[in-house]
């Protein structure tokens, strides 16, 4: 944020920030002038991110209008730049959650992981896609199927499997309109309920990011692990009494951590990222029932217009 500027009027603020929500070009070029800098720097400066990243977590902020509508939450009670520090320190995390490919050092069992290592690199390819699975019970399906299909559903049908998938895809202006018509309630209420309810989501997060780079370490730990013993098993002419004691050890380790990981593996699925029935309930205005309703009435159809889509795609 530019040192010499000063919101005095809250509503000031929530002005500009409405304004870039709508899509107003030139507001937003006036919002990126004040705060684009410590947006691109954050990920650098704070979190010690590479800098070729940065790029990414700037587009990542202002996709679906993510920092307008968290910073559109800001009540006075502490100063601006401290909460615009706390808005980013979350979508930073958001932001890594969403980070499909996680480069990991294999290292020795005992040495930390770090960023910098020289060591081999492994890659691996994270799943995080829970709310296509929601909808398609285990099957995948691609961010463009998506897209399109979504766009093929009534209004109403549509908010209720976006509200399914939010913490996938977000709201965007058209859908808070949409909210506001079901529930009867006027535009900046539903903003901010959404977002309290981000606040929480962000918290959730956290502990979600946690387990998963619990998970990461494991892993490589048991990659280590493999490679002993593959090497231990190759050398045939060292059999003795402490190479098969050796062996016998990494096996336990092996098993042990395996187990370690599927428990942990248990609580990663479990992680509730999503919004609950009560919450999408609260923000339309309608009953729990309700919701459970449209929900599955919505699925139904998105069901049928995938199965669509996917018949059309083995013809060609």
């Amino acid at each position: 944020m530019k040192k010499d500027f000063q919101i005095n009027d809250i509503e000031a603020l929530r002005g500009l920030l409405y304004s870039c929500m709508e899509g107003d070009s030139e507001t937003i070029m006036h919002f990126q002038e004040i705060f684009g800098e410590d947006i691109y720097n954050f990920p650098v400066k704070v979190r010690g991110s590479e800098i070729d990243k940065a790029a990414d977590f700037y587009c990542y902020c202002f996709e679906k209008s993510r920092i307008f509508k968290r910073l559109f939450t800001y009540k006075g009670i502490c100063k601006l730049r401290t909460y615009q520090y706390h808005i980013l320190n979350n979508l930073y995390t958001e932001w890594k959650r969403t980070e499909k490919l996680h480069t990991i050092p294999a290292e020795s069992l005992n040495a930390p992981i770090t960023p910098d290592s020289k060591a081999e690199m492994v890659n691996f390819l994270e799943d995080y896609d829970f709310s296509y699975t929601t909808l398609l019970d285990g099957e995948s399906i691609s961010l463009n199927t998506f897209d399109n299909i979504i766009n093929q559903l009534y209004d109403e049908e549509k908010i209720y499997i976006k509200l399914l998938s939010y913490h996938e895809f977000g709201l965007d202006i058209t859908d808070l309109r949409v909210i506001a018509r079901i529930s009867g309630n006027p535009l900046n209420e539903v903003m901010d309920f959404l977002n309290e309810i981000d606040k929480r989501l962000s918290e959730k997060n956290e502990d979600y990011a946690a387990r998963l780079a619990k998970l990461d370490e494991i892993e490589v730990k048991i990659l280590n692990i493999e490679k002993q013993l593959r090497s231990l098993r190759q050398q045939e002419h060292e059999k003795n009494e402490n190479h098969n004691n050796e062996i016998n050890e990494l096996e336990r380790k092996l098993q042990w951590r395996h187990t370690q990981k599927n428990k942990l593996l248990i609580l990663y699925k479990r992680a509730n990222i999503s919004l609950s029935y009560r919450d999408i309930a609260a923000l339309l205005s309608v009953s729990v029932g309700t919701v459970s309703a449209k929900i599955n009435n919505a699925k139904k159809r998105f069901l049928r217009l995938y199965e669509g889509e996917s018949n059309e795609e083995r013809k060609l």
